[in-house]
């Protein structure tokens, strides 16, 4: 798990010598779907909104603050996928713009469209999208997202207390995190996403706790494993 993280999600696991193979196919599909490998996303709070906790699920290392608000690292962005990131924000009543959202990274294009900043030096030029967030509605991809990332911040917590020998909160935040997601798919509607996720923490998860609880010693390595199947599962097919 900590190497993936290290890496910026670019990590593949080889159990034996029978995946090489399928690691390899998947590593060279995923190179030539992706986009960049160095995408930031910049926050800046509008309109007397702020931020009202950390960025969900991301390493502290991954988010800087800024005076104007916060820049996130997201790495590999892929041809037609997705990213989610989730803020804790207070926002002020009315309809307002509450914050502004811009995505930017190296476009060895070199000014190719509107949306990139072009280079006198002969340098890879920087593209960027900027969006503003106005809604107050809450959405279902809201709701999944939130769901996804207190999983991911649950169990890096609980990976790093089982190793420091600090069971009990591992098991509290364990049993907290169960609670949380089985309220997020009540709220869901039935979002197969949610539902696929609360299947995942009843069932893995809580499996590699109920091993842990018999066997400390190896619960941390126990937990990053099931972390890992985990993130595989809800990464989806990577070509």
């Amino acid at each position: 798990m900590w190497c993936a993280s290290l890496a910026r999600r670019r990590y593949a696991f080889i159990p034996d010598a029978k995946i090489v193979g399928t690691v390899f196919v998947n590593c060279v599909a995923n190179a030539v779907a992706t986009h960049t490998q160095n995408a930031t996303l910049h926050l800046v709070p509008r309109g007397g909104a702020t931020f009202a906790g950390d960025v969900v699920g991301r390493a502290a290392g991954a988010v800087t603050d800024a005076s104007w608000g916060r820049v996130v690292e997201l790495g590999t962005l892929t041809l037609g996928g997705s990213r989610d990131v989730v803020v804790p924000m207070r926002l002020p009543a009315g309809a307002a713009t509450y914050l502004e959202a811009t995505v930017t990274f190296p476009d060895p294009r070199g000014g190719g469209g509107g949306g990139a900043a072009a280079s006198s030096t002969g340098e890879a030029s920087e593209a960027h999208a900027t969006l503003d967030g106005a809604s107050r509605a809450a959405s279902r991809d809201a709701t999944a997202a939130l769901a996804r990332a207190s999983v991911v911040r649950a169990v890096f917590s609980a990976v790093k207390d089982a190793d420091a020998n600090r069971g009990q909160k591992a098991n509290r935040d364990m049993a907290a995190l169960v609670r949380k997601v089985a309220a997020l798919e009540a709220e869901s509607d039935g979002d197969a996403r949610v539902v696929a996720l609360k299947a995942d923490v009843d069932g893995r998860l809580l499996k590699a706790r109920r091993f842990w609880q018999g066997r400390p010693r190896v619960s941390g390595r126990r937990f990053e494993r099931e972390r890992l199947s985990f993130d595989r599962r809800r990464r989806g097919p990577q070509v």
